[in-house]
């Protein structure tokens, strides 16, 4: 009970004296970090059984951690190494663990942070000495925090009303879903981004408060440089076939090592940028020359597999990174600084150790390893072995012989792609993580500089991204975005640089050294497209964060106090501009567009999917509800198909609203189509809008059917509106045959056999028809005049004294139970009421001046009923009421006969 004491709300306002607004922003710290684990459990915790156990294993060691606060160096140091097992894109499932995990890794920090600030808070009432905590930097958190800001302004240039709206269709979990998937294309992704900025900011602060923070990234860092040396290792035993890690990235460039990432690059990325933690390793306390063996071997393993995985931006950036961590090697001895002034041997040093670091690895690569690996090949008889060596080699000969080649579509297209997507809004950007989803609109209007780009290169290919961190970063938060976060990476150099000389903190080198390589290396990749790779830099920062402003002098700090609050200036003015180009119509209205998106019908669909291609034309699916926005009114038509699997023991129900109003409810028992009819009356106020609510959804991927992770509804193609109607008219089944006795007897339905059999038509819960096919004009009948009946027949049959006639019955069996009732439309306007209480037949009759000006008539069943559901038979239909159109008046008589013979119901 002891530990629960932090939780209390007691406990949690009394720590340090925290004041309000202190006790605020942790409150929203943890509602922040709770939401994202709600998040997260509702992406992924049924992904599999293997990640729903991760979630519990997660939980239960950052409970153990909380309990037990001492544990927390092992878990930081376990949290690096796992990194190197993350090294996807943002929409995969890896990448979706690693953000839980870091959630997780930030709620510990947080109540441990909490715990430890109690009983340090406690030593310190009680007249002891508390633990040592360093105070953080609070030009660089508000730096950070300026840039946070930015960039969640910059989500009011997305459709966020529309996004709204889908969210109330889709509900939390779908859509929660739709962002954990989202692709660059998608107006969805910038919201994962901006959650993963968040995330990750919350990481670094919680690493960096508390009670000696510069020893958890100590642990952290270490953590982080052994899992590199093991991934690089693990390549390596992959590449010349040791063992396989197909299974896990699924994808490999023949003749590349990939270790345990999707991408070559991406393992580059991840290498360069933590390689200089092994200073850490130069710098401790441990003797002996076995341990400069292994820290010289560790380069070696990871410069091998550099090269073999045929990167050509980490072959360029790999040896100044190691000139620089040799360099600094030397600076130290024995876990002290020495000097930055060092003589020529010391210059000569590090001008043979780092050739002879590459050297060496060449060396192990063509004279052992790929000689070892032919002749393995010859004696084994391995294809695979020979296969994987010849095209080693041809990969590396080909990207050696590149270096200095610029091919058509390589890193000037890309920059050029994502200058020319900045330049639409160049001082405060296009918005967070939005360049694809801008370049696929911008791409096909002639005006925008993106189309005249692609004109001039002849060439349109978009990519993700702009492979570049910087044009990434123009992109996002234009000049002022760029500049704010140049600003970060300067003031963060400068502490580290600072700190180092006047304290001797050696662990500041290889931090700075890894912001360096970071950048260096963020030239030729947008580092912001791998979550796992982003986070690296808020770690790097955060440690910085531990570094007091007071080690500046007292000019430079009164300098960056300026530049913090003209930042501050401009981020607020950014919110502003944000806002007045909301939802970026400003560049709809440049480019005569209805709404800025790539399907300019897009925004009548509230609660649907993006659009597809299918055989029968555009589609869109729906999740569990779905609006759509119909302007103009007449009869409309929209086809449903339903592929959900299980309809056979549970069918999936769609109801249908107009404007709110409940229409109709269509009954899918095994995967087809529907199409559904409907007259919309002309509105004075806005479009119509159609309301579709599905029973149930179901997820290819947990059905283990695809790798699509949506919650999928029915789908629903393009509307249109009917001006000329078919001959048969719509919404009938086909032309079936009816003897002389009828259609249906009074016990059950079945039908019966005649002598002379008449063709009829049932309908569905509405059909339409031309006027011009409506009923019979035969002088014959009589009369021409109004109304349903002039007087009752034999039978029930009503006879009139002429003009356009039609007759209708009722076959449901439970009429007697429940009348149905047929509303006869002429263009939307209710004609005819016509109710049916029995099985008899109903004699329509309309006058010319009724339907004139209209051109289709509609029948409209209050309800239908399904034989096959009913028990009476094997039919599957959904059906209303029988039609037949009177071509002579001896089918009246015929009618007549039959309705005699039958017993009254």
């Amino acid at each position: 009970m002891k530990y629960m004491g932090i939780l209390n709300s007691e406990g949690f306002a009394q720590i340090g004296n925290a004041s309000g607004v202190e006790i605020v922003l942790r409150f929203m710290m943890v509602a922040f970090l709770g939401l994202n684990l709600w998040y997260r459990f509702s992406t992924i915790f049924d992904y599999s059984r293997f990640v729903g156990g991760l979630f519990i294993f997660l939980g239960i060691c950052s409970l153990g951690v909380i309990l037990f606060p001492n544990l927390l160096r092992a878990f930081l140091f376990f949290f690096g190494v796992s990194f190197f097992l993350f090294g996807f894109r943002a929409y995969d499932i890896q990448s979706q663990v690693f953000e839980t995990v870091v959630v997780f890794v930030a709620l510990t920090l947080f109540f441990v942070n909490l715990r430890e600030e109690s009983s340090d808070q406690g030593a310190r009432d009680g007249g002891q000495k508390g633990k040592d905590s360093s105070q953080l930097n609070q030009q660089l958190v508000g730096l950070i925090f300026c840039y946070v800001a930015l960039s969640l302004f910059s989500l009011l240039l997305l459709p966020l009303g529309h996004m709204v709206r889908d969210f109330l269709n889709f509900g939390f979990e779908s859509y929660a879903l739709g962002i954990a998937n989202a692709t660059p294309n998608s107006h969805l992704y910038p919201l994962g981004g901006i959650n993963r900025l968040i995330l990750f900011f919350m990481l670094a602060y919680g690493l960096a408060t508390g009670v000696n923070p510069r020893e958890r990234y100590r642990w952290l860092f270490m953590g982080l440089f052994v899992g590199t040396v093991f991934c690089a290792l693990l390549g390596l035993l992959d590449f010349y076939g040791i063992v396989s890690l197909n299974w896990y990235r699924k994808i490999s460039t023949p003749g590349a090592l990939h270790s345990m990432f999707l991408n070559r690059g991406w393992f580059a990325e991840f290498v360069l940028t933590l390689v200089p933690f092994v200073l850490l390793g130069f710098m401790s306390k441990i003797k002996g020359i076995w341990w400069k063996v292994a820290l010289f071997s560790s380069l070696v393993i990871c410069e091998l597999a550099l090269i073999l995985a045929g990167a050509r931006a980490g072959w360029v950036s790999y040896p100044l990174i190691l000139f620089i961590c040799w360099l600094f090697s030397y600076f130290s001895k024995e876990g002290r600084f020495e000097s930055f002034h060092f003589g020529w041997k010391d210059l000569l040093k590090v001008a043979v150790s780092v050739p002879l670091t590459i050297g060496i690895s060449f060396l192990l690569i063509f004279q052992v390893l790929m000689p070892l690996s032919a002749y393995l090949g010859e004696k084994t008889g391995s294809k695979g072995i020979q296969t994987k060596s010849k095209a080693s080699t041809a990969l590396i000969e080909r990207q050696a012989s590149r270096i200095l080649d610029v091919g058509k579509g390589g890193r000037l297209y890309t920059w050029g792609e994502g200058y020319n997507v900045g330049r639409e809004r160049p001082v405060f950007g296009m918005g967070y993580e939005s360049f694809n989803w801008h370049a696929n609109i911008l791409a096909d209007l002639p005006e925008s500089y993106v189309h005249r780009f692609h004109t001039e290169k002849k060439m349109k290919r978009i990519h993700d991204t702009p492979h570049s961190i910087f044009y990434q970063l123009f992109v996002s938060g234009g000049i002022v975005g760029l500049c704010l976060w140049m600003i970060i990476l300067l003031y963060a150099l400068a502490i580290l640089l600072v700190d180092t000389i006047k304290n001797g903190r050696l662990i500041n080198i290889p931090v700075a050294i890894s912001i360096i390589s970071f950048h260096i290396y963020g030239i030729f990749q947008s580092m912001q497209y791998i979550p796992m790779i982003w986070s690296l830099i808020f770690l790097n920062l955060g440690y910085a964060m531990t570094i007091n402003d007071k080690v500046l002098s007292e000019r430079l700090r009164r300098i960056t106090g300026v530049v913090v609050k003209v930042m501050i200036f401009l981020v607020l003015i950014g919110g502003v501009v944000y806002f007045t180009g909301r939802g970026s119509q400003g560049l709809a209205e440049k480019y005569g567009l209805r709404v800025y998106a790539k399907d300019q019908n897009w925004h009548n669909y509230l609660g649907f999917y993006p659009m597809e291609k299918g055989p029968s034309g555009d589609f869109r699916w729906s999740g569990k509800e779905g609006m759509i926005r119909i302007h103009g009114d007449g009869l409309l038509e929209i086809r449903l198909d339903c592929d959900t699997p299980g309809m056979d023991k549970e069918p999936v129900m769609v109801e249908i609203s107009v404007d709110d109003q409940p229409v109709d409810r269509l009954v899918f028992e095994g995967i087809g189509s529907r199409t559904w009819w409907y007259w919309l009356k002309k509105r004075d106020k806005g479009p119509h809008e159609v309301q579709i609510k599905v029973s149930r959804t179901w997820n290819p991927r947990k059905l283990g059917m695809s790798v699509d992770n949506r919650d999928l509804g029915v789908r629903v193609g393009e509307y249109r509106f009917f001006s000329n109607l078919p001959k048969d008219g719509i919404g009938f089944y086909g032309w079936e045959t009816m003897g002389d006795e009828g259609l249906r007897t009074e016990d059950g339905g079945r039908k019966t056999e005649g002598r002379r059999a008449k063709r009829f038509r049932w309908t569905g819960k509405r059909a339409s028809q031309s006027i011009a096919e409506f009923g019979m004009r035969d002088a014959d009948l009589g009369k021409r005049g109004k109304g349903v009946s002039k007087h009752k027949g034999a039978g029930g049959l009503d006879e009139g004294a002429g003009g356009p006639v039609v007759f209708l019955r009722c076959s449901h069996p439970d009429i007697s139970k429940a009348s149905v009732v047929v509303r006869i439309l002429g263009d939307g306007e209710l004609l005819r009421y016509i109710e049916f209480s029995d099985y008899g037949w109903k004699r329509v009759e309309l006058g010319d001046e009724e339907l004139e000006g209209k051109g289709i008539v509609t029948y409209e069943v209050s309800r239908v009923w399904n034989p096959k559901r009913m028990g009476v038979s094997g039919d599957r239909r959904d059906l209303g009421v029988p039609y037949q159109s009177v071509k002579s008046s001896s089918f009246l008589s015929k009618i007549r006969a039959s309705a005699m013979a039958r017993p009254s119901s």
